[in-house]
């Protein structure tokens, strides 16, 4: 088998599929030699790789950061006779955290995920300033309209993110004392980012924060998050729409026992949850079946009566959709309300079905077929239930 000194120059290849081979020879090296031969060569590749991390070409670069990616698996920084490689090579980390390519970006987030699993977040506290430091900048270039195009922003924005995401994930509830006011600024603004892509990052950005949370932190930070949730599942772009009902799952699931964290957010996500029931695409459908039925599981019946105000003014808002998809689940999830009668008052639904009788006729000239369909069944079933009212 050939030593790793003659292959660490082949990971710098222009050509993907020498590329990708010889990162599949660099793995295969590293778990064939024995440990005695392995710290032998660890230690004769240690200073090439940390000149490998400031070369001018960014594709060595990238080599580099995958060769010392892997051989971190093996390589204990925290014992004392690697203390000055462990400085050089974080030297060399904050600076590429800022690198001005996006592959290398991306590759340093893959970097920091594997250190945070064997080292713990105090890595991420080392280069916490770097990182912010350096989304925040993204975000002013964002701003900025003359200093780069779209494009190249917004893949700095998300080279970003995919960073802090991993952190947060490598480390969980040990990432708590990270998720500070600043950082949490940041998933704001990417949530409100122009770029889509953007937008659905940083909602699965709050997706991983939220399960490094603990109860308290939790009761802080849903004023922030939760409003960023409704807006993802409600968003017109399905990828977002899908994003954000992962986000919503993890909440529900984490204030399963919190009843006053329920009194207050569920009222605000349960209606859009019973929409998505009957959104037209599975991905985001089954999510919403799975937190309506297992994670509320047989207390939904009683929120939704509780709250049926909630639930029509925001079925009846979504009919003003200008995604077919929304109309239709929202005409869908209306004529639900009155095919259950023998759970929901029907005086209950007498209050509002003057209201929702104007709106669904006007469904029945929908534009969209289906959502056309819809609003006539629910016209239907709305007019055999009020002459049982009248009764």
């Amino acid at each position: 088998m050939t030593g790793l000194v003659p292959l660490l120059e082949t990971l710098g290849s222009s050509n993907i599929h020498d590329k990708e081979k010889a990162k599949n020879n660099w793995t295969a090296t590293l778990k064939s030699l024995s440990p005695e031969a392995l710290k032998s060569q660890i230690v004769e590749i240690e200073e090439k790789i940390l000149k490998i991390l400031e070369a001018e070409r960014w594709q060595d670069r990238e080599g580099g950061i995958f060769a010392i990616t892997q051989v971190l698996c093996y390589l204990d920084l925290a014992a004392k006779e690697n203390a000055e490689f462990k400085a050089e090579f974080f030297k060399r980390l904050k600076t590429l955290v800022k690198d001005k390519e996006y592959t290398i970006r991306v590759a340093v987030g893959e970097c920091l995920k594997t250190l945070m699993e064997k080292y713990g977040p105090k890595i991420y506290g080392e280069l916490q300033e770097v990182i912010e430091k350096t989304t925040e900048e993204a975000f002013v270039k964002e701003e900025v309209k003359d200093t780069l195009n779209k494009e190249s922003r917004w893949q700095h924005l998300k080279s970003m993110l995919m960073m802090i995401k991993g952190c947060a994930e490598a480390s969980k509830l040990e990432f708590l004392p990270y998720v500070n006011d600043k950082l949490v600024s940041l998933i704001e603004k990417a949530v409100k980012c122009e770029s889509t892509f953007v937008r659905n990052l940083g909602i699965s950005v709050i997706t991983a924060l939220l399960a490094c949370l603990d109860e308290k932190a939790l009761t802080n930070l849903s004023p922030r998050f939760v409003p960023l949730i409704w807006d993802g599942m409600n968003n017109d772009f399905s990828y977002i729409k899908h994003e954000g009902s992962l986000a919503a799952r993890v909440f529900f699931t984490l204030i399963e026992s919190n009843q006053e964290l329920k009194k207050i957010y569920y009222p605000k996500l349960l209606p859009t949850i019973g929409l998505n029931r009957h959104y037209d695409l599975e991905s985001i459908s089954l999510i919403a079946k799975d937190i309506w039925e297992n994670t509320i599981k047989g207390s939904n019946r009683e929120w939704v009566i509780n709250y049926l105000k909630n639930f029509v003014e925001y079925y009846l808002e979504q009919t003003k959709s200008e995604d077919d998809q929304v109309r239709e689940a929202s005409y869908k999830s209306i004529e639900e309300l009155f095919t259950h009668t023998e759970v929901i008052s029907k005086e209950k639904l007498k209050e509002f079905a003057k209201d929702i009788l104007k709106i669904l006729i006007n469904g029945m000239e929908d534009k969209a077929w289906e959502a056309k369909t819809k609003a006539n069944s629910a016209v239907k079933q709305l007019l055999l239930v009020i002459p049982l009212i009248k009764q």
